[in-house]
């Protein structure tokens, strides 16, 4: 094997890939292929992300982005994990974000917080090969049948782990990290590093006013476009009507700054939680 191929096949079979491509192959066996890609993702997913032990059974979980890179703006949130009781040797992990809810499968951020890997019965009974091979199909699959309506009828909002729990010591934060960089994002979505917004161009601004474009939208300000249609004085009335956005005003301080148009956004969307949007003073809460 010369230098070239040995440099292809160690980037085609590094560790990590290695890892994945052995969960695929096991997990392959039990539940169907779509869960099978799901699942894998984001157990690889969650080496990005970092926690921030509150009490013994709940964790606050972040993406760690490690600086501001290029022009794109980058949105961090926090979610909530939280351990809860199944069993004398089980405890069902719930995350805030929903991903079990609606995939029945663990998300990226549970596998932040614990130490497992990914598992056939770490996703729901309606992932399962059996379950689509053996779910209601005749008599001799009844007890089987009713094995899984019983799961089913428990409802539960995340993966079944075993006893002992182990936390993923890499993932961490705790003693790193400032507890208020976990918090600030439970309340606002904060932006990890600056808005950078480009001048136009001269050259261009030039073109396009020597072929008529440069203020083809500038007539919709007129007070007689306004007086036809009433949409100005539609907007005249409106709350917002004396907001100001100026999106090229850079975002200073990634984890504090919000954007100027929504002061107030919650992430943390649980159970027994609710979500908050305050909107140039008023505020709508929509309990979930």
């Amino acid at each position: 094997m010369n230098k070239l191929t040995t440099k292809k096949y160690v980037a085609n079979h590094s560790p990590e890939n290695s890892k994945i491509a052995e969960y695929t192959t096991f997990l392959s066996d039990s539940i169907v292929e779509k869960s099978v890609t799901i699942i894998v993702g984001q157990w690889d997913q969650s080496s990005h992300y970092v926690f921030y032990q509150l009490t013994s059974n709940k964790f606050l979980v972040q993406r760690r982005f490690n600086t501001a890179d290029g022009e794109v703006t980058k949105y961090i949130s926090t979610h909530l994990v939280m351990v809860r009781n199944y069993s004398d040797t089980q405890r069902v992990i719930v995350c805030s974000c929903g991903h079990y809810h609606r995939h029945n499968i663990p998300c990226r951020h549970i596998y932040a917080v614990f130490n497992v890997e990914p598992a056939a019965f770490h996703c729901g009974i309606r992932e399962q090969k059996k379950f689509e091979a053996f779910y209601n199909k005749d008599e001799t699959t009844i007890n089987y049948t009713n094995e899984c309506n019983r799961i089913l009828a428990l409802k539960l909002k995340g993966p079944v782990l075993q006893l002992p729990l182990i936390i993923k010591n890499d993932n961490d934060g705790t003693s790193s990290i400032p507890f208020q960089q976990f918090n600030s994002p439970l309340q606002r979505c904060c932006p990890i590093n600056p808005v950078v917004v480009e001048k136009e161009d001269e050259e261009k601004e030039s073109e396009m006013n020597e072929h008529g474009f440069g203020h083809i939208f500038d007539r919709y300000n007129d007070d007689d476009d306004a007086n036809v249609n009433g949409f100005a004085s539609t907007m005249e009335n409106d709350d917002d009507a004396d907001f100001e956005f100026n999106p090229s005003k850079p975002v200073a301080n990634g984890y504090m700054s919000i954007q100027p148009l929504v002061k107030e956004c919650s992430r943390m969307i649980t159970d027994e939680g609710k979500l908050a949007i305050e909107k140039n003073g008023s505020t709508w809460i929509s309990k979930s």
